[in-house]
């Protein structure tokens, strides 16, 4: 009720019942051509416009109502991208395109009224409230839990040579990882559920990338955020660059900060998540290298990854956007736990997973990107490391995280049995 009367900075309202733009449109080519769009940023057209012929774009005209979002220039090679000997910079603009009235209402009616907090309840949670407070839940629901639990607990059994195959078939730093779980038998109980994001098991196997495009899932928001460098920009000032990098990096001015880094980069070797340190002479070429440094949170002080110094965030472009469960989800959840418990008494509990990103090993075509330099407070001097668990500040280990939990809770609530 606070984000309805606005009394919650804008990151804690609501998100938009129906989104702003039905899709965004890119169109690419010389700057003089893309100069003559009749609108500034963030204005939109009055009337249609047709774009220029020498531009590239999947839309030849945009509609009335279309809103310029942005215009960058394209870089090559560290400077701006031009046409032909004459020196025109090629730009890119991003255009929002408009819903259709019709549109707009149909998608509004799908996604139901704002005031409805049910509409944050996905179904298989919902399913799931009901088979705790239904009538039979008392003798039910310890039956079907323990059914399913022996059920999956006999198959595991059976997976065995399943679960080495898989393991053997891994880099070794992924089979270290990856060790303890079970993999065969997560892949099966998704299968068995009919989960609508069956890559999760892939990317579970496969590994984190940490740069380039992530595919959508199909499970989150749809939100588009395009990469802002190449993998290829990156790589080429690669060099220069974790020279840069590694200099940089040197005491935080916190003697405790500077010593609980170094020793928690030294754990994460001996658990396997990382190796070195490493000389500066030892990288491979096109390495490229961040700065890990510490950041005090209440009771403790967390590693940061600094993965967006080095460019390597930048070059990662998204079609979704994945969220925790919010406050409001799980107020949400409440209110129909309430409706359908009839005022019994309640408990529940959360639970954490620890080390929840060094679950997730690092794909191998992106271990070159997964350098950072640490500053050693004994030596005083900087050293490197190469992550092997996925970092705590690449963009896409967000998204990898995210989409791996989700498959999880999805396990958890999607019969009932663990919810």
């Amino acid at each position: 009720m606070r984000a309805v009367a606005t009394a919650q900075p804008k990151a804690a309202k609501f998100p938009p019942v129906v989104r702003e733009h039905k899709r965004v449109v890119r169109v690419t080519g010389p700057f003089l051509e893309l100069a003559k769009v009749p609108v500034e940023p963030m204005q939109r057209l009055k009337h249609s416009w047709t774009v220029p012929s020498c531009c590239q774009t999947e839309l030849q005209v945009l509609p009335t109502g279309s809103q310029l979002l942005r215009v960058t220039p394209l870089r090559s090679n560290g400077g701006i991208m031009e046409v032909g000997n004459h020196g025109i910079g090629v730009f890119e603009q991003a255009w929002g395109i408009p819903f259709e009235p019709e549109e707009f209402i149909c998608e509004a009616i799908q996604r139901g009224h704002p005031r409805l907090f049910s509409r944050l309840v996905p179904k298989v949670l919902h399913e799931a409230i009901s088979n705790n407070f239904g009538k039979d839940s008392l003798h039910s629901l310890p039956r079907d839990r323990s059914r399913w639990f022996a059920k999956w607990t006999e198959r595991a059994k059976h997976l065995g040579l399943t679960d080495v195959e898989i393991k053997n078939s891994l880099p070794a730093h992924a089979a270290k990882i990856l060790e303890p779980k079970r993999l065969a038998l997560f892949k099966e109980i998704l299968l068995d559920l009919e989960y609508p994001d069956l890559g999760a098991f892939d990317e579970l196997v496969n590994g984190t990338e940490l740069v380039g495009e992530v595919p959508p899932y199909g499970i989150f928001e749809k939100s588009f955020k395009p990469a802002e460098k190449t993998i290829e920009q990156i790589c080429k000032a690669s060099r220069s660059e974790r020279m840069l990098n590694f200099y940089k990096c040197s005491s935080s001015g916190d003697k405790e900060i500077d010593e609980m880094v170094y020793s928690k980069t030294l754990e994460e070797v001996d658990c396997g998540w990382a190796s070195g340190p490493l000389d500066v002479e030892q990288l491979p070429d096109g390495a490229v290298v961040s700065r890990r440094f510490g950041l005090r949170q209440p009771g403790k002080i967390r590693l940061i990854d600094d993965m967006s110094a080095s460019g390597v965030n930048q070059t990662v472009q998204t079609a979704e956007s994945p969220k925790p469960h919010s406050a409001d989800f799980i107020a949400a959840m409440l209110l129909e736990v309430l409706k359908c418990s009839g005022g019994v008494p309640l408990m529940g509990r959360s639970f954490d997973l620890k080390s929840a990103y060094k679950q997730l090993a690092i794909a191998q075509q992106s271990l070159s990107f997964a350098f950072v330099a640490v500053y050693n407070p004994k030596k005083k001097r900087a050293e490197l490391f190469q992550l092997l668990a996925a970092p705590f500040g690449a963009t896409r280990s967000v998204f990898s995280f995210l989409r791996l939990s989700n498959a999880i809770w999805y396990i958890g609530v999607s019969e009932g049995s663990a919810c």
